[in-house]
């Protein structure tokens, strides 16, 4: 039961951040990703193997059903682990770990947060090839 209760604290978490949504592929959508993770390991009590599933469920629904590109599907769990990373190490996430598709002068940081995010700042820039083949390995 403990169980059920912490998975459904996740996804009133993701349902919270999702409410913020602005941008797709870009600083908004990294932000995104890594808080809902880094919320799921601070607000919950499932273990870091859950919230890992958790996003990874998400992103291949995404990827059946909405027919997400795979580009974007390693994206989000780059910047998913991020936030996992994050708070394990009982940090801020770190801007050189996130990515994005997105042009840089798509990335408006401000926009999204709206001051609400704090210790989440901006993103490196573009996914490069080799990144993906990177995340792909790991």
């Amino acid at each position: 039961m403990q169980t059920y209760i912490e998975v459904k604290k996740a996804e009133i978490i993701g349902k919270d951040v999702l409410a913020n949504k602005r941008g797709h592929n870009d600083l908004g959508d990294a932000i995104r990703h890594s808080t809902w993770h880094y919320r799921m390991m601070e607000e919950t009590k499932l273990p870091r193997f859950a919230v890992r599933g958790i996003g990874i469920a998400h992103e291949i629904k995404g990827y059946l059903k909405n027919d997400q590109p795979m580009e974007e599907f390693w994206m989000d769990l780059n910047n998913n682990a991020e936030g996992i990373n994050a708070s394990m190490e009982g940090r801020q996430v770190n801007q050189g770990n996130l990515i994005t598709t997105a042009n840089e002068g798509d990335n408006n940081y401000e926009q999204y947060s709206g001051g609400k995010v704090t210790g989440v700042v901006r993103v490196s820039g573009r996914i490069e090839s080799q990144k993906l083949k990177e995340l792909d390995e790991k």
